[in-house]
Parts: C-alpha cells; structure tokens; sequence
C-alpha cells in the first residue's frame, strides 16, 4: 500500500508509476478534507473581496445540479408515494 499525502515526505506519485513499483493499493488520506477546507476558504473570500459570491458561481452547483446529485427529485417522489399509502389507526 502507498500512503499518498499532498505535501507529506513522499513524494506524489501517480497510480500507474505505483504499480511499477510493485504496489497495488494507493491510499490519499485527508486529501478531500484538505481540498473542501481549501474550497471553503475561496468561497468566503469571494463575498470579502467582491461583496457576493457571483465571482465564485462557476465553481459551484446550481440548486436544480445539487438537488440532482443528492436524489431529491427521487425522494419527493417517493414521499408522494408513501402519503398515498392508507394508514392503519
């Protein structure tokens, strides 16, 4: 296993270059945390600097996109499903 960490002591490597070594399993941990914090940081500059996050919406889900990716559209569905269901008293 490669432990992969963004600014650790080894030094990055790529999955194919890993595998010539003789690795098969390639670990990136924390990374995400470290990429959202990153994110975040730009996202709360934007209203700093331009007073609105206009200049930020490009890096950013529209509602419609972000109700898309979670499932809400399938999740009111089945909600209307479930309500039309007779309950037992």
């Amino acid at each position: 296993m490669a432990n992969m960490v963004e600014g650790g002591k080894t030094p990055i490597m790529s999955g194919p270059e890993l595998e010539a070594l003789g690795f098969s399993l390639v670990i990136f941990p924390g990374g995400l945390v470290r990429a959202l914090a990153k994110t975040v940081a730009d996202y709360y500059a934007s209203p700093a600097a331009h007073g609105s996050t206009q200049p930020f919406r490009d890096r950013m889900l529209d509602f419609d996109e972000r109700n898309g990716r979670i499932g809400t559209p399938e999740m009111v569905e089945r909600g209307k499903r479930l309500d039309a269901i007779p309950r037992r008293e």
